[in-house]
């Protein structure tokens, strides 16, 4: 028991003892928020967190002899697939907030230098939230996107049309074949509408914290958007790597499927393809699932001040 409730909440100890480590390494010289904004980042950072590790309890709950049916049956009309990608969307309806006070940084105070002097319309949204977001903030969500997208298609090609694209299946003999749950095209082309729903989500973020106040400091200013921006990149990039892990852990056990089977030519044994990956997948799951409670600790970490000397204040910049 204490083993299976180890590797159940030993990766969101894992993923928080390393978001921790690097937040003090880096305490003296990292921007953190106050205010309003440090609110909304903890608030979205706990959903994920709390969510995320209630969904992983939940699981192991009957195992001590506590009935989770009436809990279950709450989320067994979706696929569970699709849960830390729905905290995250929720996490994001709290990042977005507080809005800036509005108005287009044309001919406006503490605006950039030389944005609309000159009476232009100043740089696009799509331009000022790249300008605002530094690479790893934009590589990070999508290299985790691209591995995402390459598994569900090899996942989806390998289910079965005569299941539903729910199980793997496995011929034995010429009539025989033998079968197990796989992440398929079932589960999988929601969990992408999903995830794109998600993305969508994020740019709208973006674009809301894309907009200068009027009448503060520029500087002060951009380096807010880029935290912030920093924390919209951290909750997706979580979200995405929690699914990733729910999907490899599916995964392992699909590998594990085999059997033996006694017939008229002798006993006949098969088993998946990919077998020889299941303990792989399985602590890779571990390890990519403690990346994900690093990247949403992370996000509640920047409302905790490390050096006087470094705060940048969001104090009366947004409404």
């Amino acid at each position: 028991m204490t083993f299976i409730l180890g590797i159940t909440i030993g990766p969101a100890v894992v993923g928080m003892a390393i978001a921790f480590a690097v937040w003090f390494l880096r305490r003296r010289t990292s921007i953190w928020l106050e205010d309003a904004a440090a609110g909304f980042s903890v608030a979205a950072a706990l959903t994920c967190l709390l969510g995320a590790l209630a969904l992983r309890l939940i699981d192991v709950m009957p195992l001590f002899g506590v009935s989770v049916a009436p809990v279950v049956q709450l989320w067994e009309p979706y696929d569970r697939f699709t849960i830390p990608l729905v905290l995250t969307l929720a996490a994001l309806v709290f990042a977005i907030f507080p809005v800036r006070r509005g108005g287009s940084i044309a001919g406006m105070s503490g605006s950039a230098p030389g944005a609309a002097a000159s009476g232009s319309a100043g740089p696009s949204p799509f331009r000022r939230v790249f300008a605002d977001a530094s690479t790893r903030a934009v590589a990070a969500p999508l290299v985790v996107l691209v591995i995402v997208v390459a598994i569900t298609i090899a996942a989806g090609a390998a289910s079965d049309p005569e299941t539903g694209f729910t199980q793997f299946t496995v011929s034995v003999g010429d009539d025989m074949s033998i079968g197990a749950p796989i992440y398929g095209w079932r589960s999988s082309l929601p969990a992408l509408a999903v995830i794109a729903l998600v993305l969508a989500t994020a740019f709208t973020a973006l674009i809301t914290m894309s907009r200068p106040s009027p009448g503060h400091d520029y500087l002060a200013e951009a380096r807010v958007r880029r935290r912030r921006t920093g924390n919209i990149s951290l909750l997706v990039t979580g979200g995405l790597l929690a699914h990733l892990a729910m999907v490899l852990f599916s995964l392992s056990r699909t590998a594990s499927l085999g059997g033996s089977f006694t017939t008229p030519e002798g006993l006949v044994s098969a088993r998946a393809d990919f077998a020889e990956l299941a303990p792989a997948l399985q602590w890779i799951a571990l390890g990519v699932d403690a990346a994900a409670f690093a990247c949403w600790a992370s996000v509640a970490l920047t409302a905790v001040p490390g050096s006087s000397s470094t705060t940048t204040s969001t104090r009366n910049s947004y409404s």
